[in-house]
């Protein structure tokens, strides 16, 4: 067995399986290896027209209740919005739409105009790519069973914001160490989290989270090597 932690070790070694190894989370080369794909979405790229962003990934009915309310305040000027959804349907895009008062559009539209100021994607797949435009990332799920991938958005170096349901997940928790990672419990949080992130030194925060990926990639080399070694693996 190939853990990632210390932890998941000693859970393994309590329940008598000792052939373990701690090799580390795969999910990092995972997402360098995107974040190094060579990537350009001209729809996107018209769409921002040089505005900074606000990328809000995976989310649900909560998180999408303090997004709309930031949103609708207008409360931040020069910023344009892209929302990914949890959930694709026509439906879930409807009703955020609805909910928004400010121009919006759907990504699977044709044309979308230069006064839009909220892109909601309604297409599986972009996401992971997509938040390479952002100048801040939500990640969603927090308010709920737990948080979706938040090193999806850190790989970039923007400061990334989730709910307060994110114990279970020791990346986060080290984000959060780091302060490349910030949780939020309310609408107050997120507001305040969101204004000051943004008047924030930017080239720490980018500084910080490249050490993080640095220091915690590699192990799908590690286990490559480890299966070589053993001769269980030809390449």
């Amino acid at each position: 067995f190939f853990v990632q932690n210390k932890h998941s070790q000693d859970v393994l070694i309590r329940n008598n399986i000792n052939q373990n190894t701690v090799m580390g989370d795969t999910r990092f080369d995972s997402v360098l290896d995107v974040k190094n794909t060579n990537f350009k979405n001209p729809k996107i790229d018209s769409f921002l027209s040089g505005f900074k962003c606000i990328v809000f990934g995976s989310t649900w009915g909560p998180d999408e209740e303090l997004i709309t309310k930031f949103i609708n305040s207008e409360i931040l000027k020069g910023f344009k919005f892209i929302i990914a959804p949890h959930e694709i349907s026509h439906q879930k895009s409807e009703q955020i739409q609805k909910n928004i008062k400010v121009q919006s559009a759907l990504y699977s539209e044709e044309f979308i105009t230069s006064k839009t100021q909220v892109l909601i994607v309604n297409e599986i797949g972009q996401l992971k790519y997509i938040y390479r435009y952002a100048n801040l990332a939500y990640i969603g799920g927090g308010f709920g069973a737990g948080i979706h991938n938040t090193l999806e958005a850190s790989v970039y170096g923007c400061p990334v914001l989730f709910g307060p349901k994110y114990q279970k997940f020791d990346e986060a928790k080290r984000m959060i160490e780091l302060e490349i990672g910030f949780y939020v419990s309310n609408y107050q949080g997120f507001e305040s989290k969101i204004l000051s992130l943004l008047d924030s030194d930017e080239i720490k925060i980018k500084f910080r989270s490249k050490h993080f990926f640095k220091e915690s990639e590699g192990a799908t080399d590690k286990i490559i090597s480890y299966l070589k070694e053993q001769g269980l693996l030809i390449l």
